[in-house]
């Protein structure tokens, strides 16, 4: 069975490689399955800071440090959308 993360193989080989490896291992080992999908978002927003030209955050890519400056940047609409649409994710000290 093809990957639902076929469309990144070529520009994104990488999120490709995490994403297909979560997707296979999702009823055999779930630990190992979120394990990869939190790399695929670190190295999703990894891609986003360096896409946008922003500063490294000094604690780490998913910290709510590294969110917040994500967030007091200027980003195009789509970008903020789909950064504070997950609130369960984002803690609310971030995104208020």
């Amino acid at each position: 069975m093809p990957s639902s993360f076929f469309f990144l193989e070529k520009e994104f080989p990488i999120l490709f490689t995490l994403g297909s490896t979560a997707e296979r291992y999702y009823h055999h080992a779930p630990a190992y399955c979120l394990s990869r999908l939190r790399a695929f978002g670190e190295k999703l927003t990894e891609y986003l800071f360096h896409d946008r030209n922003l500063a490294k955050p000094l604690r780490g890519w998913y910290s709510p440090e590294g969110l917040k400056t994500l967030l007091q940047q200027d980003l195009d609409a789509a970008d903020r959308k789909l950064l504070t649409s997950r609130r369960a994710v984002v803690p609310k000290t971030v995104v208020a």
